[in-house]
C-alpha cells in the first residue's frame, strides 16, 4: 500500500429494497345476490407506482364469463365512464391476485367493484378506507 494508506476492511451489510406501503384497504360486500368476499389492499411501492391486491380470502361468485375488477367513485352500478377498469378474472374466481393501478394511481376512486361482464350487473363492492 502507498504511504499513510492503510488496508480498509468494512462489515457485512445487508442492502434491502425499500418495502411497498399500504395505502388504502377494503373488505368486499356481496350485492344484487351474488357473493363477493375477502379483503384488498392497495399498495404504492418505492417508485410510487400502485397496486390493487386482492388477499388469499377474497372469493366472488362465477359468473357466466369474465368478472372485472373496477376503480369506481361508489357502489353503485357501475358507470364505466367514470371507472377504470385494472382487471380481469376468467376462470379462477378466488384467491390471491395483483393488478397494477396505471397512474395517476387510485386517489380518485372510493371502491372497488367486481362486475359481470355477461350479465352487465355488480357482484360486489368494497369500499376503499386508510388502514
Amino acid at each position: 500500500l502507498g504511504a499513510g494508506l492503510e488496508s480498509a476492511v468494512s462489515e457485512p451489510f445487508e442492502v434491502t429494497a425499500p418495502a411497498t406501503s399500504v395505502i388504502r384497504v377494503g373488505a368486499f360486500v356481496g350485492q344484487n345476490g351474488y357473493t363477493a368476499q375477502g379483503t384488498l389492499q392497495i399498495e404504492r411501492g418505492p417508485d410510487g407506482a400502485e397496486t390493487l391486491r386482492l388477499n388469499p380470502n377474497f372469493r366472488v361468485s362465477s359468473g357466466a364469463g369474465t368478472i372485472t375488477v373496477w376503480l369506481a367513485r361508489s357502489s353503485d352500478r357501475l358507470d364505466p365512464s367514470r371507472s377504470l377498469q385494472v382487471g380481469r378474472l376468467t376462470r379462477v374466481f378466488a384467491g390471491e391476485f395483483t393488478f397494477p393501478i396505471p397512474a395517476p394511481g387510485s386517489s380518485g376512486f372510493t371502491h372497488v367493484i367486481v362486475f359481470c361482464d355477461p350479465f352487465r350487473i355488480n357482484f360486489g363492492a368494497a369500499e376503499l378506507r386508510n388502514p
